[in-house]
């Protein structure tokens, strides 16, 4: 009788055992669900981000050539602000230091591909000389360095245990993507660039198409939405605050 008592208390432990560890089994699951949702959402925010912030930028082109220096804080601020909702800015000074290095960015591409232009004249192409067109050494040049600031300082504030080694990749990589964007973003003016031309001069706030607007129109909305995009998926399995993500996107279920 002793054995057989014995026996059943065995039993009703590892019952009870096998069903707590079915509980975190379950909760496990349901966090890691909780976390692609988080993140896809996370991800699809900035790259609307992206897209505003390049067609805003675009607006204040109105009767120039280019954007004013300062609009640059223009993306900064669409790039900060979801990151900081999901927590993984975990600070107000590091949303601070995102938001001015990210500014600094544009300014710093600018300069960078006009300065290689204006010091190596001969990198035009034939046809583009006297027309006042960018070479695309100079765009690639200087989206190089405004990739460099955002990924880096992306890479760095938002660090979540990454060895250095994964760091430096995820840092080179951006940077080079940002100088293929520039070149792309360029190249799709003729589609990007005049279509939204079209759509600013029809709501009267567009300049002048010389082409050279319509070019600057393609390149900062194909630069922010790609970078918005990439950061997006850099990010993908970085914990996130995930109650407040839900609430702040509409999701309250899983």
């Amino acid at each position: 009788m002793g054995s057989l008592l014995l026996r059943c208390g065995c039993l009703a432990e590892l019952l009870r055992f096998r069903h707590s560890e079915d509980k975190v089994t379950r909760t496990e699951t349901n966090c890691k669900m909780a976390d692609e949702v988080a993140g896809s959402k996370l991800f699809v925010v900035l790259s609307v981000a992206g897209l505003v912030s390049g067609f805003l930028t675009c607006i204040l082109m109105y009767r120039h050539t280019e954007a004013p220096i300062f609009s640059g804080v223009v993306f900064a601020l669409f790039l900060t602000v979801p990151l900081a909702i999901s927590g993984i800015l975990d600070s107000y000074f590091k949303a601070l230091i995102l938001m001015a290095v990210t500014t600094a960015a544009y300014s710093v591409a600018a300069f960078v591909a006009i300065g290689i232009q204006m010091s190596n004249p001969q990198i035009i192409l034939p046809s583009e000389v006297g027309s006042e067109l960018a070479s695309p050494t100079a765009l690639f040049d200087g989206g190089l360095a405004g990739g460099f600031l955002v990924f880096g300082a992306v890479v760095l504030l938002c660090r979540t245990g990454i060895s250095m080694r994964t760091l430096f990749l995820r840092v080179f990589l951006g940077t080079i993507l940002g100088g293929l964007l520039g070149v792309v973003g360029w190249a799709l003016s003729a589609s990007v660039g005049v279509t939204t031309w079209h759509l600013l001069h029809a709501l009267h706030i567009a300049g002048v198409d010389d082409g050279q607007t319509s070019r600057m129109y393609s390149v900062y909305l194909v630069w922010q939405t790609g970078v918005a995009m990439a950061v997006g998926i850099m990010l993908w399995g970085t914990p996130v605050r995930v109650v407040e993500m839900m609430e702040f996107f509409g999701v309250r279920d899983l």
